[in-house]
């Protein structure tokens, strides 16, 4: 059988059919609407003066506290905006590059810092896994370092050799510790990375 109705060309049935639903609809609310308007004009031609009084003081009430609302709402605004330029200063442009790893090793969060430190952008960090920008040698290091943090909880950290632009050797001094848990009950790892420059290297080779 054809869904089409011939009396209508090429229109499809369900959709006359739901058109029809919707003017119905319609019909019913402009109904509804009439008869709540007259209804409420029945009662307010029954009010007392006194009554009537008393509601439009109810009602002026009722406009300040939402006028006095608004204006928490804008300080309360404010307010965040402030602390959401001290969390860039503070997080995103902190001395150490910062970033927050899942169960996985994948890079849900990553600092500004971080992404310099290693010569990408920020987008290139995320959703990416951390061994990626682990020099090869030294994924082992990370890995051990990784389930001493799970298994004990404890903050770890150690010295280790991350890759920067994709090929250049970069030594770094990585302290991990665990985070919230998260919806599946697994905590984040946070990682704050900061380099060791050749100056400190051969200071710290010569003690």
């Amino acid at each position: 059988m054809s869904n089409l109705d011939p009396s209508r060309g090429m229109v499809p049935t369900p959709m006359l059919e739901r058109e029809q639903v919707g003017r119905e609809l319609r019909q019913r609310a402009e109904a509804s609407a009439r008869e709540q308007s007259l209804l409420a004009k029945a009662q307010v031609e029954n009010l007392s003066v006194e009554k009537v009084g008393k509601i439009l003081h109810e009602m002026y009430v009722h406009q300040i506290e939402l006028e006095m609302q608004n204006e928490e709402l804008r300080r309360l605004q404010a307010e965040l905006d402030v602390a959401r330029a001290r969390y860039f200063d503070l997080y995103e442009l902190a001395p150490s590059g910062y970033c927050t790893i899942d169960d996985e090793g994948v890079i849900v969060g990553a600092n500004l810092t971080l992404a310099n430190l290693l010569g990408v952008t920020r987008s290139t960090l995320i959703g990416q896994p951390i061994f990626r920008f682990v020099a090869p040698d030294d994924g082992d290091l990370f890995y051990l370092l990784k389930r001493r943090l799970v298994r004990s909880g404890e903050v770890q950290s150690r010295e280790l050799r991350m890759v920067k632009g994709g090929r250049t050797p970069l030594r770094v001094y990585l302290v991990a510790s665990l985070g919230p848990a998260g919806p599946d009950g697994t905590p984040e790892i946070r990682c704050m990375v900061t380099a060791i420059s050749s100056a400190q290297g051969a200071k710290e080779a010569d003690a």
